[in-house]
């Protein structure tokens, strides 16, 4: 288990989307770099760019879905934030979700920030320890230090409270840039959030593939020993995250998804790194990413069948061998880009 298999897999669950933004500063400027940009990593970019050409359906962000008998749907790869860059969207992504009948996302609450924080308040035990212990029951002093600087830069959450977080849910809160925080303080919307709500504008029904328990559900069931290690690998990452998450709005914007799963195998401290000689599914890619994708799938078939439906997921559900687009095409479905 690495950070590099942990944080690609956060980011596509989406799970930075839900993280309190209650203390942070109305203007905050982004200070996230393009790591693909680096001069000094270029051989790891072009490695990274070789290693994309392997993955199928990485490149695209919008499809289309056909099945004989029905209309096309279309099935569209999201981020779970609220940069503006995110909130342009293409005219055949607005002419798509116009002519559907339904908008499927994640989860329905999204729509609504109030109801959702109400949702993950009833669901605290999935995310907060009950039985009146702490993180500083369960890390070394050294790695306790760690947490906390790291937590002291990122996130405008007291110890005393962040303790009491389970190791998912911390990272999730250390996981977003400042600039994200002051923008969800404001009240803009993420992504899947402006779609929504578009769709209710137009009285379009809102459905969601899972809820909000399911996936924080599949956060808890992890095991602990593991997210402990990668919540001391997220806090040694520092600010890099946030050139990260750069480097993945450039790459999205570019519709690389492929290229933004590839280079998540090469992210450490330092930015981009070498590769691992052998990189294989952590027991977290397997119940975040591949299990859901699966969930998410079933819930989507249902839609597809009648037709003229617009789905809209983290785009990093969409590549490879046990992405969405591989599971609706062994299922009998057609995919294209339109």
């Amino acid at each position: 288990m690495t950070f590099k298999s942990i944080f690609g897999a956060l980011m596509a669950a989406g799970i930075t989307a839900h993280a309190s933004a209650s203390a942070a500063s109305e203007t905050v400027a982004c200070t996230g770099k393009n790591l693909m940009s680096d001069a000094s990593a270029s051989e790891v970019v072009e490695t990274i760019r070789k290693a994309a050409e392997t993955i199928s359906y990485g490149e695209g962000l919008l499809w289309k879905i056909e099945r004989a008998g029905v209309k096309p749907s279309y099935l569209f790869g999201t981020m779970h934030l609220s940069d503006p860059r995110l909130l342009d969207l293409p005219p055949k992504v607005t002419a798509a979700l116009e002519s559907a009948d339904t908008l499927a996302v994640e989860i329905k609450a999204i729509a609504d920030p109030d109801l959702m924080k109400k949702k993950a308040a009833s669901l605290g035990h999935l995310s907060i320890y009950t039985d009146g212990t702490t993180l500083e029951e369960r890390l070394s002093e050294d790695e306790i230090k760690l947490v906390r600087d790291n937590l002291a830069r990122r996130a405008p959450l007291p110890w005393p409270l962040a303790k009491r977080l389970r190791p998912w849910a911390l990272m999730a809160s250390m996981a977003a840039p400042a600039c994200e925080l002051a923008r969800k303080k404001k009240g803009e919307p993420v992504l899947d959030q402006a779609l929504a709500q578009r769709a209710g504008s137009a009285n379009k029904p809102v459905i969601g593939l899972e809820t909000l328990e399911s996936q924080m559900a599949a956060m808890a069931s992890l095991p602990e020993p593991v997210m402990l290690k990668a919540l001391t690998a997220t806090s040694r990452m520092g600010d890099v995250i946030d050139d990260v998450l750069e480097t993945m709005i450039a790459l999205y914007e570019q519709e690389k998804t492929g290229i933004i799963w590839a280079m998540m195998k090469h992210v450490g401290p330092g930015g981009l790194e070498a590769a691992p000689k052998a990189a294989g599914y952590s027991d977290f890619q397997r119940v975040i990413v591949d299990k859901r994708n699966i969930t998410m799938s079933d819930a989507a078939d249902e839609l597809l069948k009648k037709g003229n439906a617009f789905i809209a997921v983290g785009a990093l559900h969409l590549p490879g061998e046990k992405g969405m687009l591989n599971i609706l095409v062994q299922r009998g479905y057609k995919v294209s880009r339109p």
